[in-house]
């Protein structure tokens, strides 16, 4: 009779390891949305169709209509890769940025450049205030040394540079994506900012 109760009770307890569900405590925490890394998705607000994201995060949209939900500081980020604002998200000020006449380029076609200061604060370029580099890292512009010191980026106030997509030889350059990047010191931290914009030659 004690073999037979042992015998159920050894069941029993094998049943109830199996059933017994895994607690919180036992289980990998979810993280929050906050701590997850970029494209996120959250709920879709049903009312007016654009992401819904936590505090912290903005909405952004590309042309394929999709949606996701970015660090702010990441905003300027994702447009320079062809992302926007989604409808009805809060603007979020970008302190620095760099825009092209447009994102795509036939062989030698003059890219135009804008380089904005959006602050509150004057910005010191660090050297020419921008480089051209290749997706190998390779950088083609600007070419020739600097002669002068640049002027300050007052705020609300541009820069504007061209690029003939040649190299220091005056050799077009080969066809691919190339990435701006705008290089700036604030004047009140004393910190750098940076902001990029890719375009893509033909």
């Amino acid at each position: 009779m004690k073999a037979i109760i042992a015998t159920i009770l050894l069941m029993l307890g094998i049943a109830s390891m199996i059933v017994t569900p895994i607690t919180h405590a036992d289980a990998k925490p979810y993280k929050s949305v906050s701590e997850v890394k970029l494209l996120k998705k959250i709920n879709t607000s049903p009312e007016s169709k654009t992401l819904q994201c936590k505090k912290g995060l903005v909405s952004m949209t590309n042309n394929k209509k999709r949606q996701i939900c970015v660090y702010e500081s990441s905003v300027e980020k994702y447009t320079a890769i062809g992302w926007q604002l989604a409808e009805g998200a809060k603007p979020v000020t970008v302190p620095l940025t760099v825009t092209t006449d447009k994102d795509q380029y036939k062989t030698n076609q003059t890219v135009d450049i804008t380089i904005s200061n959006n602050g509150a604060t004057r910005l010191f370029p660090q050297g020419w205030g921008y480089t051209i580099t290749s997706q190998d890292g390779q950088q083609y512009a600007p070419n020739g040394v600097l002669k002068m010191m640049l002027v300050a980026l007052v705020p609300g106030n541009s820069v504007h540079w061209s690029w003939d997509q040649k190299d220091s030889n005056g050799t077009q350059v080969p066809s691919g994506k190339y990435t701006i990047t705008a290089m700036y010191t604030d004047e009140t931290t004393n910190k750098p900012i940076t902001a990029t914009k890719q375009i893509t030659l033909q």
